[in-house]
């Protein structure tokens, strides 16, 4: 009887010291894909910051230029009470300023799918 006491005590030793080199190894494995994590987040970090800095000067850029046409777009050569034109006033061309607007909308567009393209090809990194 003192002996299978013995065994079993043994038994459930060994099983106590494998289960705790196990929780180890987990936690060493968890931290050093924690740190390779951290590792490529830097490296990408540099690159979003830039894309994502660039987009949103592309933002503030298409702004100024929708404004700028809607307002050069109201201005009028005819006259509201008599339908008339007026002598001296003529209607701005926008069509240049609206090139240039779609332009910046195209870079706009391709910044966003360069974004896009890097976070996916971090987060592709991360699970590998």
């Amino acid at each position: 009887m003192n002996t299978e006491l013995q065994s079993i005590n043994s038994i459930q030793t060994d099983k106590l010291h494998l289960v705790n080199e196990l929780n180890n190894q987990k936690s060493s494995r968890i931290a050093e894909e924690s740190e390779l994590n951290k590792e490529i987040q830097h490296k990408y970090a540099d690159t979003l910051l830039s894309i994502s800095d660039r987009i949103y000067k592309f933002d503030a850029n298409i702004s100024s230029l929708q404004k700028e046409i809607s307002s050069l777009e109201k201005i009028t050569d005819v006259c509201p009470t008599c339908g008339q034109r007026m002598i001296g006033v003529t209607k701005p061309d926008t069509s240049s300023l609206k090139l240039q607007l779609q332009e910046l909308e195209e870079a706009q567009s391709a910044l966003r799918i360069q974004y896009k393209e890097t976070q996916d090809a971090r987060n592709k990194e991360q699970l590998e």
